[in-house]
């Protein structure tokens, strides 16, 4: 699995509450995947005070989803051996629990390229207050970007 959390977040991943937040606010940028393991790890939360990350590792709703846990997670289910499955239902939740996992993931990098998005974008000229995303700022500080000569 290629990495879908960009080098600007180590350290500062998101979680659950923020995902949840996230997919309910910006609905029109998830038109083509399917969101409902978001509500599914939400109300898993609710009702336990935890949801199982892939259906394996165990979260509180502020955990952060580390590159780490996805790629546990990914490892997990490259080695799946389907001839161990004793019947089919037990196959079945695992299909379902491996499909839920990889749409998680397909939140998570429009979450991310999002937020990246966000760090590096110029300032709002409509805005006077807007001075641009986090690292705009910070590369407009240090060099002679956004400066008029």
């Amino acid at each position: 699995m290629d990495n879908i959390i960009p080098e600007e977040f180590i350290g500062r991943e998101s979680n659950l509450q923020v995902l949840y937040e996230f997919v309910n606010t910006n609905p029109n940028l998830f038109v083509d995947v399917n969101t409902s393991v978001i509500k599914y790890y939400y109300n898993d939360v609710i009702k336990s005070n935890k949801y199982y990350l892939g259906g394996d590792i165990p979260l509180s709703l502020n955990d952060r989803i580390s590159q780490e846990l996805l790629k546990s997670i990914d490892t997990k289910n490259e080695n799946i051996d389907w001839n161990e499955c004793s019947h089919h239902l037990e196959r079945m939740s695992i299909i379902s629990h491996v499909n839920s996992f990889d749409n998680l993931k397909k939140i998570i990098k429009i979450y991310y390229d999002h937020m990246i998005e966000e760090l590096y974008r110029p300032p709002n000229e409509d805005d006077s207050n807007d001075k641009g995303g986090e690292v705009y700022v910070k590369i407009k500080e240090t060099t002679m970007v956004g400066k008029f000569i």
